[in-house]
Protein backbone atom coordinates (compact mmCIF):
# COMPACT_ATOMS: atom_id res chain seq x y z
CA UNK A 1 0.00 0.00 0.00
CA UNK A 2 2.66 2.74 1.10
CA UNK A 3 4.48 1.43 -2.47
CA UNK A 4 1.31 2.25 -4.35
CA UNK A 5 0.40 6.02 -2.21
CA UNK A 6 4.34 6.63 -2.65
CA UNK A 7 4.93 9.64 -4.78
CA UNK A 8 7.74 7.74 -6.65
CA UNK A 9 5.17 5.58 -8.67
CA UNK A 10 3.02 7.14 -10.95
CA UNK A 11 -0.69 4.94 -11.08
CA UNK A 12 -0.40 2.43 -13.97
CA UNK A 13 -0.54 3.82 -17.38
CA UNK A 14 -3.82 3.58 -18.69
CA UNK A 15 -3.53 1.74 -22.44
CA UNK A 16 -7.03 2.40 -24.44
CA UNK A 17 -7.81 -0.34 -27.41
CA UNK A 18 -9.74 0.46 -30.03
CA UNK A 19 -11.20 -1.89 -31.83
CA UNK A 20 -13.85 -3.19 -34.19
CA UNK A 21 -16.16 -5.89 -32.93
CA UNK A 22 -16.34 -8.95 -34.44
CA UNK A 23 -20.11 -8.45 -34.48
CA UNK A 24 -19.95 -6.48 -37.45
CA UNK A 25 -18.00 -8.32 -40.25
CA UNK A 26 -19.94 -11.19 -39.21
CA UNK A 27 -23.12 -9.57 -39.52
CA UNK A 28 -22.30 -8.11 -42.86
CA UNK A 29 -21.10 -11.72 -43.96
CA UNK A 30 -24.28 -12.81 -42.33
CA UNK A 31 -26.90 -10.52 -44.96
CA UNK A 32 -24.46 -11.90 -47.92
CA UNK A 33 -24.92 -15.60 -46.62
CA UNK A 34 -28.74 -15.02 -46.57
CA UNK A 35 -28.98 -13.87 -50.24
CA UNK A 36 -26.65 -16.37 -50.76
CA UNK A 37 -28.71 -18.94 -50.00
CA UNK A 38 -30.91 -20.49 -52.56
CA UNK A 39 -33.99 -21.73 -51.19
CA UNK A 40 -34.26 -17.78 -50.11
CA UNK A 41 -34.65 -16.92 -53.79
CA UNK A 42 -36.98 -19.54 -54.22
CA UNK A 43 -39.25 -18.72 -51.41
CA UNK A 44 -39.49 -15.13 -52.61
CA UNK A 45 -40.37 -16.82 -56.10
CA UNK A 46 -43.03 -19.17 -53.92
CA UNK A 47 -44.22 -16.23 -52.57
CA UNK A 48 -44.81 -14.40 -55.71
CA UNK A 49 -47.11 -17.49 -57.00
CA UNK A 50 -48.90 -17.86 -53.86
CA UNK A 51 -49.61 -14.45 -53.74
CA UNK A 52 -50.74 -13.90 -57.29
CA UNK A 53 -53.37 -17.11 -56.38
CA UNK A 54 -54.64 -15.30 -53.06
CA UNK A 55 -55.22 -12.07 -54.60
CA UNK A 56 -57.17 -12.99 -57.68
CA UNK A 57 -59.01 -15.28 -55.89
CA UNK A 58 -60.26 -12.22 -53.91
CA UNK A 59 -59.98 -9.42 -55.86
CA UNK A 60 -60.06 -10.31 -59.50
CA UNK A 61 -61.92 -13.46 -59.72
CA UNK A 62 -65.52 -11.69 -58.85
CA UNK A 63 -64.97 -9.55 -61.78
CA UNK A 64 -65.28 -13.19 -64.15
CA UNK A 65 -68.14 -14.31 -61.72
CA UNK A 66 -69.80 -11.14 -63.17
CA UNK A 67 -69.15 -9.89 -66.34
CA UNK A 68 -68.36 -13.83 -68.21
CA UNK A 69 -70.80 -16.18 -65.85
CA UNK A 70 -73.35 -13.38 -65.75
CA UNK A 71 -73.74 -13.50 -61.07
CA UNK A 72 -75.66 -10.88 -59.65
CA UNK A 73 -73.46 -8.27 -57.97
CA UNK A 74 -74.87 -8.78 -54.51
CA UNK A 75 -73.95 -12.30 -54.26
CA UNK A 76 -70.91 -12.26 -55.77
CA UNK A 77 -70.36 -9.35 -52.84
CA UNK A 78 -71.67 -11.77 -49.85
CA UNK A 79 -69.04 -14.69 -51.57
CA UNK A 80 -66.02 -12.27 -51.53
CA UNK A 81 -66.76 -10.83 -48.29
CA UNK A 82 -67.12 -14.45 -46.93
CA UNK A 83 -63.55 -15.88 -49.04
CA UNK A 84 -61.32 -14.35 -46.04
CA UNK A 85 -63.66 -15.51 -43.01
CA UNK A 86 -62.61 -18.98 -45.38
CA UNK A 87 -59.30 -18.87 -45.44
CA UNK A 88 -58.85 -18.08 -41.43
CA UNK A 89 -61.22 -20.97 -40.72
CA UNK A 90 -59.09 -22.99 -43.14
CA UNK A 91 -55.57 -22.15 -41.24
CA UNK A 92 -57.04 -23.62 -38.18
CA UNK A 93 -58.17 -27.07 -39.55
CA UNK A 94 -55.12 -27.58 -41.46
CA UNK A 95 -52.86 -26.58 -38.56
CA UNK A 96 -54.84 -29.33 -36.77
CA UNK A 97 -53.80 -31.59 -39.81
CA UNK A 98 -50.73 -30.25 -40.10
CA UNK A 99 -49.70 -31.79 -36.37
CA UNK A 100 -51.02 -34.93 -37.09
CA UNK A 101 -49.16 -35.73 -40.02
CA UNK A 102 -45.87 -34.11 -38.46
CA UNK A 103 -46.14 -37.57 -36.19
CA UNK A 104 -46.54 -39.95 -39.49
CA UNK A 105 -43.98 -37.98 -41.86
CA UNK A 106 -40.40 -37.29 -41.82
CA UNK A 107 -39.98 -33.16 -41.73
CA UNK A 108 -38.54 -32.73 -44.74
CA UNK A 109 -41.84 -34.66 -46.49
CA UNK A 110 -44.33 -32.62 -44.31
CA UNK A 111 -43.07 -29.62 -44.80
CA UNK A 112 -42.71 -30.21 -48.62
CA UNK A 113 -46.53 -31.41 -48.71
CA UNK A 114 -47.86 -28.72 -47.44
CA UNK A 115 -45.79 -26.28 -49.79
CA UNK A 116 -46.32 -28.00 -52.43
CA UNK A 117 -50.14 -29.80 -52.52
CA UNK A 118 -52.22 -26.47 -51.97
CA UNK A 119 -49.96 -24.76 -54.28
CA UNK A 120 -50.72 -27.49 -57.17
CA UNK A 121 -54.93 -27.37 -55.96
CA UNK A 122 -53.98 -23.87 -56.72
CA UNK A 123 -52.96 -24.70 -60.65
CA UNK A 124 -56.32 -27.18 -61.31
CA UNK A 125 -58.57 -24.21 -60.01
CA UNK A 126 -56.67 -21.84 -62.54
CA UNK A 127 -56.94 -24.56 -64.71
CA UNK A 128 -60.52 -25.32 -64.53
CA UNK A 129 -61.96 -21.88 -64.60
CA UNK A 130 -62.11 -21.12 -68.30
CA UNK A 131 -64.05 -24.19 -68.78
CA UNK A 132 -66.72 -23.45 -66.00
CA UNK A 133 -69.69 -21.93 -67.13
CA UNK A 134 -72.15 -22.66 -64.17
CA UNK A 135 -72.19 -19.59 -61.03
CA UNK A 136 -72.40 -22.47 -58.42
CA UNK A 137 -69.03 -24.36 -59.57
CA UNK A 138 -67.37 -21.20 -59.61
CA UNK A 139 -67.90 -20.14 -56.49
CA UNK A 140 -67.26 -23.87 -55.46
CA UNK A 141 -64.18 -22.79 -57.23
CA UNK A 142 -63.04 -19.74 -55.29
CA UNK A 143 -64.11 -21.28 -52.00
CA UNK A 144 -61.77 -23.78 -52.33
CA UNK A 145 -59.14 -21.95 -53.62
CA UNK A 146 -59.66 -20.07 -50.29
CA UNK A 147 -59.14 -22.86 -48.32
CA UNK A 148 -56.11 -24.31 -49.52
CA UNK A 149 -54.70 -20.83 -48.97
CA UNK A 150 -54.60 -21.05 -45.17
CA UNK A 151 -52.05 -23.51 -45.67
CA UNK A 152 -49.21 -20.87 -46.11
CA UNK A 153 -49.94 -20.34 -42.48
CA UNK A 154 -49.76 -23.60 -40.82
CA UNK A 155 -46.99 -25.50 -41.81
CA UNK A 156 -45.72 -24.34 -45.12
CA UNK A 157 -43.39 -21.73 -46.01
CA UNK A 158 -43.87 -19.54 -43.36
CA UNK A 159 -43.16 -22.63 -41.04
CA UNK A 160 -40.58 -23.94 -42.95
CA UNK A 161 -38.67 -21.02 -42.63
CA UNK A 162 -38.63 -20.49 -38.83
CA UNK A 163 -37.27 -23.85 -38.55
CA UNK A 164 -34.71 -23.93 -41.17
CA UNK A 165 -33.05 -20.67 -39.69
CA UNK A 166 -34.79 -19.40 -36.31
CA UNK A 167 -32.56 -16.64 -35.77
CA UNK A 168 -32.74 -14.90 -39.32
CA UNK A 169 -36.10 -16.11 -40.24
CA UNK A 170 -37.86 -12.66 -39.24
CA UNK A 171 -35.45 -10.94 -42.03
CA UNK A 172 -35.82 -13.90 -44.69
CA UNK A 173 -39.31 -13.89 -44.25
CA UNK A 174 -39.49 -10.00 -44.89
CA UNK A 175 -37.65 -9.65 -48.35
CA UNK A 176 -39.97 -13.25 -49.18
CA UNK A 177 -43.07 -11.28 -48.45
CA UNK A 178 -41.73 -8.00 -49.59
CA UNK A 179 -41.20 -9.87 -53.35
CA UNK A 180 -44.70 -11.22 -52.77
CA UNK A 181 -46.72 -8.05 -52.76
CA UNK A 182 -45.41 -7.34 -56.39
CA UNK A 183 -48.53 -9.94 -56.89
CA UNK A 184 -50.29 -7.18 -56.46
CA UNK A 185 -49.83 -4.90 -59.39
CA UNK A 186 -48.62 -8.35 -61.59
CA UNK A 187 -52.42 -9.81 -61.66
CA UNK A 188 -54.41 -6.78 -62.49
CA UNK A 189 -51.83 -5.76 -65.22
CA UNK A 190 -52.25 -8.73 -66.94
CA UNK A 191 -55.66 -9.05 -66.56
CA UNK A 192 -56.20 -5.91 -68.04
CA UNK A 193 -54.07 -6.60 -71.20
CA UNK A 194 -54.80 -10.45 -71.76
CA UNK A 195 -58.50 -9.48 -71.29
CA UNK A 196 -58.42 -6.30 -73.52
CA UNK A 197 -59.75 -8.45 -76.79
CA UNK A 198 -62.79 -8.61 -78.42
CA UNK A 199 -63.59 -12.51 -77.24
CA UNK A 200 -63.43 -11.61 -73.57
CA UNK A 201 -63.77 -15.41 -72.34
CA UNK A 202 -61.25 -16.36 -74.46
CA UNK A 203 -58.72 -13.63 -72.85
CA UNK A 204 -59.83 -14.43 -69.34
CA UNK A 205 -58.86 -18.37 -69.97
CA UNK A 206 -55.66 -17.31 -70.93
CA UNK A 207 -55.37 -14.62 -68.15
CA UNK A 208 -56.32 -17.92 -66.15
CA UNK A 209 -53.76 -20.10 -67.48
CA UNK A 210 -50.80 -17.76 -67.06
CA UNK A 211 -51.97 -17.81 -63.08
CA UNK A 212 -51.26 -21.68 -63.48
CA UNK A 213 -48.41 -21.21 -65.28
CA UNK A 214 -47.42 -19.01 -62.00
CA UNK A 215 -48.32 -21.12 -59.69
CA UNK A 216 -46.51 -24.32 -61.27
CA UNK A 217 -43.50 -22.18 -61.15
CA UNK A 218 -43.20 -21.94 -57.83
CA UNK A 219 -43.62 -25.62 -57.23
CA UNK A 220 -41.00 -26.09 -59.47
CA UNK A 221 -39.14 -23.54 -57.71
CA UNK A 222 -39.21 -25.65 -54.02
CA UNK A 223 -38.29 -28.96 -55.81
CA UNK A 224 -35.54 -27.61 -57.36
CA UNK A 225 -34.20 -25.78 -54.03
CA UNK A 226 -34.64 -29.31 -52.65
CA UNK A 227 -33.05 -31.11 -55.44
CA UNK A 228 -29.98 -28.69 -55.59
CA UNK A 229 -29.36 -27.73 -51.88
CA UNK A 230 -31.05 -30.45 -50.09
CA UNK A 231 -28.33 -29.64 -46.93
CA UNK A 232 -30.40 -26.01 -46.65
CA UNK A 233 -33.50 -27.86 -45.99
CA UNK A 234 -32.96 -29.07 -42.36
CA UNK A 235 -34.76 -28.50 -39.02
CA UNK A 236 -32.73 -26.18 -36.56
CA UNK A 237 -35.23 -24.99 -34.63
CA UNK A 238 -35.40 -28.16 -32.05
CA UNK A 239 -32.01 -28.84 -31.87
CA UNK A 240 -30.68 -25.18 -31.12
CA UNK A 241 -28.29 -25.11 -33.85
CA UNK A 242 -27.85 -22.15 -35.47
CA UNK A 243 -27.70 -21.84 -39.53
CA UNK A 244 -23.70 -21.87 -40.49
CA UNK A 245 -22.03 -19.01 -39.82
CA UNK A 246 -24.70 -17.53 -37.90
CA UNK A 247 -23.49 -19.23 -34.71
CA UNK A 248 -20.84 -16.71 -34.27
CA UNK A 249 -23.49 -14.33 -34.43
CA UNK A 250 -25.36 -16.09 -31.42
CA UNK A 251 -22.30 -15.96 -29.54
CA UNK A 252 -21.44 -11.72 -30.24
CA UNK A 253 -25.02 -11.86 -29.07
CA UNK A 254 -24.47 -13.49 -25.98
CA UNK A 255 -21.03 -11.75 -25.08
CA UNK A 256 -22.35 -8.79 -22.85
CA UNK A 257 -18.80 -7.38 -24.07
CA UNK A 258 -19.91 -5.56 -26.74
CA UNK A 259 -22.77 -3.97 -24.80
CA UNK A 260 -20.60 -0.79 -24.32
CA UNK A 261 -20.00 -0.37 -28.71
CA UNK A 262 -20.07 3.16 -29.75
CA UNK A 263 -22.19 4.24 -32.17
CA UNK A 264 -19.19 3.66 -34.72
CA UNK A 265 -18.97 -0.14 -33.61
CA UNK A 266 -15.89 0.32 -31.49
CA UNK A 267 -15.50 0.16 -27.91
CA UNK A 268 -12.75 0.90 -25.51
CA UNK A 269 -11.30 -1.70 -23.13
CA UNK A 270 -9.11 -1.22 -20.16
CA UNK A 271 -5.58 -2.60 -19.80
CA UNK A 272 -5.86 -2.65 -15.98
CA UNK A 273 -1.87 -2.85 -13.97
Amino acid sequence: DQALSSPNHAPADIETVTEKPDSESNANFSMRDIFGRLYTWMFSLYSISYDIAYFNTLNIAPFYLKEIIGGKSTIISYLTGSLSFVTAGSTLVLSWLFQKLDSYLDWLHCRLAFILIPMFIQAIIFCSFPHVKSFGIASFLLVMSSFASGAHFSGSMVTANVEIDPVNAPVILTFTNGCGQMAGFIGPNLMAALTNIEDERKGWGRFFYVMMGFAMLGIVGILFSVCVRPKEWQNRSKSGEAYGLDKSISSVVDNPSFLNADANGERESVKSP
